[in-house]
């Protein structure tokens, strides 16, 4: 399923959740709703997200803390309903779970840092994620999960260190890739544009977007038609207007 439309591969992880809860594999299931739910978030299907990810949650939330515990997803979708209150809690629930074992800790951390950009907080959200990754290499595909949210809360917390910068395009060149959790692309254009030689390279990170949107990374591409619509406006092109509107329609 790595090249198939998104709604195939929520078809695949519901079939799965049904069928393992038909046959009390209550482990499985949450694995199921679990992945079902991140699928549809990415789908930007949130109502149907925040449901499946909540059934996974609550299941792991009554088993002793572990380091498979993930609240950031589910985070990341109250944020995007606007449930700010609940969202910060299932992220301070994860902080206090995870902090005996280093990737579901960083995971923790990241959905702390999502509840910091909704809050508008973009320099704090920004300080905390560059301790937790020095080493590219260590975090999985959390390198992309981090580059991609530490390069929005740069760009919105206004003019960067080099380090920032240099931080984030490491995380976008250096370990392991799963761009499931983020786009590469994305975060590697904003370190670009931010990086005071822009003169309009970022704008090819627009090809990246279209092509995950026709795959269904429809979150994805309403936040990455906006991000580079706000690089068009930096360069005073003419089609910032059509891309903003594009973002939101």
């Amino acid at each position: 399923l790595a090249h198939e439309h998104l709604a195939s591969v929520a078809a695949v992880c519901r079939r799965i959740a049904s069928e393992a809860a038909a046959h009390g594999l209550e482990h499985f299931a949450a694995i199921g709703e679990h992945n079902y739910g991140f699928v549809q978030l990415n789908l930007a299907n949130i109502p149907e997200a925040v449901s499946s990810l909540q059934r996974a949650y609550k299941f792991w939330d009554d088993l002793p803390p572990n380091p498979i515990d993930d609240g950031q997803t589910l985070t990341q979708a109250l944020l995007a309903m606007d449930r700010l209150e609940e969202a910060e809690r299932v992220a301070r629930r994860s902080l206090e779970r995870t902090k005996h074992w280093r990737l579901a800790r960083a995971i923790a951390v990241h959905g702390w840092a999502e509840v910091l950009l909704y809050r508008g907080r973009f320099r704090a959200a920004a300080d905390l994620l560059m301790p937790t990754g020095k080493d590219s290499g260590s975090l999985g595909f959390v390198n992309v999960l981090h580059a991609w949210t530490l390069a929005k809360a740069l760009y919105l917390a206004g003019p960067a260190a080099p380090e920032a910068l240099e931080r984030t395009l490491a995380w976008t060149r250096e370990g392991p890739h799963d761009d499931r959790h983020g786009s590469s692309t994305l975060a590697s254009a904003i370190a670009q544009h931010m990086g005071g030689s822009c003169s309009g390279q970022c704008m090819d990170a627009l090809t990246s977007v279209r092509a995950r949107e026709r795959r269904g990374y429809r979150l994805e591409a309403i936040e990455g038609t906006l991000v580079v619509a706000s690089f068009a406006l930096d360069h005073r092109r003419r089609d910032a207007v059509r891309l903003f509107r594009y973002g939101v329609r």
